[in-house]
């Protein structure tokens, strides 16, 4: 060991072997935590006990208490593992090496002169630990580049992610907007519609044959198996009088989430009438939805009429099915 610094050298080492009282031990430890040089001098004087004990140049008394004491923490054991593990390798590299050396030197006779310089042991665990620190620093540093270049990859995936998501985000709420303002245009047409029917049976007389407006109603009764439309069906039987110019028909189904819904009156699977944005008077288990349909739109012939509930992605389903035949008594 160097005796450089020597008195603080042999408190460091006392310290670390256990061997100062208890007093002394604390204020040592107060004062290389106070003195970063004392606290980096400690640590060089740790790591040249290592070497020494390793290397089996402690005396006895200090080789226990290198063992009972300086050995008390599971860190400082695989500390002299490692060297001990370095120093090992070290010696076995040296004796191959020798062995090499010897097999390649010719056999020197009784008056040769050994020219051969004599080569005093040195510890080489340090050098091997040095070259095995540079290869996991080598891997370390490869692997940290890795992850860091695939954390960049997922930040650019993440971020064009999320520039798709508010584009995705833009577009549904423009469709939205556009789709509320269709809707409130349907629900004016059918407001108006609605004036213009109370306009009308104003008009309107009790004789049937002068009746401008014909009512109908469009019972749950009359509605076809299931909301597709498959199952057995109830036809409802229409006759329109003569001279009537709109029909008031009051649609009832089962009732639904729908808030607003959309009707399809369609002959020979074309649509003939059409209106959105319709709201629906609720009941317990029923919706009723009134319609007004001009009677010029209707002929003689066969109907389907469809019920639909429009969701807020103006998406629609079907949730009532009729059949209609009509009888015009123009």
């Amino acid at each position: 060991m160097k005796e450089l610094e020597l008195t603080n050298e042999e408190i460091t080492v006392a310290y670390l072997l256990g061997e100062l009282p208890d007093d002394e031990a604390e204020e040592f430890e107060r004062r290389y935590l106070e003195d970063e040089n004392l606290f980096q001098r400690m640590e060089e004087i740790e790591d040249e006990l290592v070497d020494d004990y390793v290397g089996g140049a402690l005396s006895a008394g200090r080789n226990a208490a290198f063992e009972n004491h300086f050995l008390r923490t599971a860190a400082r054991v695989e500390k002299v593992e490692f060297a001990q593990a370095m120093s090992e390798r070290a010696s076995l590299w040296k004796k191959t090496r020798e062995t090499e050396v010897d097999d390649s030197i010719p056999v020197i006779g009784p008056h040769s002169i050994d020219t051969r310089q004599s080569t005093v042991t040195k510890p080489r665990w340090r050098e091997f630990a040095a070259i095995a620190a540079a290869l996991v620093f080598a891997v370390t540093s490869g692997a940290l580049w890795f992850r860091v270049s695939n954390l960049q990859r997922q930040l650019e995936a993440a971020k064009r992610d999320e520039a798709a998501l508010r584009q995705s985000e833009s577009d549904t709420r423009k469709g939205a907007g556009e789709l509320q303002s269709q809707l409130a245009d349907e629900q004016k047409q059918s407001q108006a519609l609605e004036e213009k029917i109370n306009e009308l049976e104003k008009f309107s007389t009790m004789d049937p044959s002068s009746r401008v407006v014909y009512a109908v109603q469009l019972g749950i009764d009359y509605l076809i198996g299931d909301s597709k439309g498959s199952g057995p069906s109830k036809v409802k039987f229409v006759v329109i009088p003569a001279k009537t110019s709109l029909i008031r028909l009051a649609v009832d189904f089962p009732k639904s989430d729908f808030q607003t819904f959309k009707v399809n009156l369609r002959r020979d699977r074309s649509t003939v009438w059409t209106r959105g944005g319709l709201k629906a008077r609720g009941g317990r288990d029923n919706q009723t939805i009134n319609l007004a349909i001009p009677a010029d739109r209707i002929a003689n012939g066969d109907y389907d009429l469809v019920v639909s509930g429009v969701n807020t992605n103006g998406d629609t389903e079907s949730v009532a099915h009729y059949a209609l035949k009509v009888e015009r008594k123009d």
